[in-house]
């Protein structure tokens, strides 16, 4: 307890770019960053199916890398998980990579964020941001009526951001059956409380 005490004093303290939390990108990063930012994203995906969806993260997240849907079928459900497709953008052991290994993820500070990729990525070029269509890695998830999964398929895909919800306003939609997304949260609800259902009898 008395070391990960020290840890978690020397991640929130002033002197934390001396240790273990890597604050600079290496210069080879920054121009690999520069010319993604300048040039764009070289898709290699041979198709891409367009896809549409919402995020929710916390109020101040700016690096919205994944996103959800739902819909009600035939024979039950159908759960969508959007990633943001980085491996078009990042190329394996490329400096941009080797930098994201060493940091392994994003750090949540108190007085700012340390990104695992650059601002300009992470925060714009590769986020699942409201203001335009980005490429994602796409997961339906088939389910029956009881919450049993059925089936999935992985897939590469162009997403759309309906709307960037946060963990406190999507409680206003979820509430509110006036709300643009209101029966698409009550719907996840059903799913989930039924997965409930199901991994306790398992």
């Amino acid at each position: 307890m008395k070391r990960q005490s020290k840890i978690l004093d020397h991640i929130s303290g002033d002197s934390h770019h001396e240790g273990i939390i890597r604050v600079e990108y290496s210069p080879y990063a920054k121009n690999q960053t520069r010319l993604i930012v300048q040039n764009g994203v070289n898709d290699q995906a041979v198709k891409r199916k367009f896809e549409e969806g919402i995020s929710i993260d916390g109020i101040e997240s700016l690096d919205l890398d994944d996103a959800i849907w739902a819909e009600r079928t035939a024979y039950g459900y159908a759960v969508f998980v959007h990633i943001s497709d980085v491996t078009e953008a990042v190329p394996a052991y490329s400096p941009l990579d080797i930098e994201a290994l060493k940091r392994t993820t994003s750090i949540y500070r108190r007085e700012e964020v340390v990104n695992m990729f650059p601002p300009a990525l992470s925060q714009n070029l590769l986020s699942l941001n409201e203001d335009g269509e980005k490429l994602t890695l796409s997961i339906r998830i088939d389910l029956d009526h009881e919450g049993q999964i059925i089936g999935s398929e992985a897939y590469e895909s162009i997403f759309k951001n309906q709307k960037r919800h946060d963990y406190e306003s999507f409680m206003t939609d979820y509430l509110s059956p006036d709300s643009e997304h209101h029966e698409t949260f009550r719907l996840m609800y059903e799913i989930a409380s039924r997965r409930r259902f199901v991994r306790k009898r398992e």
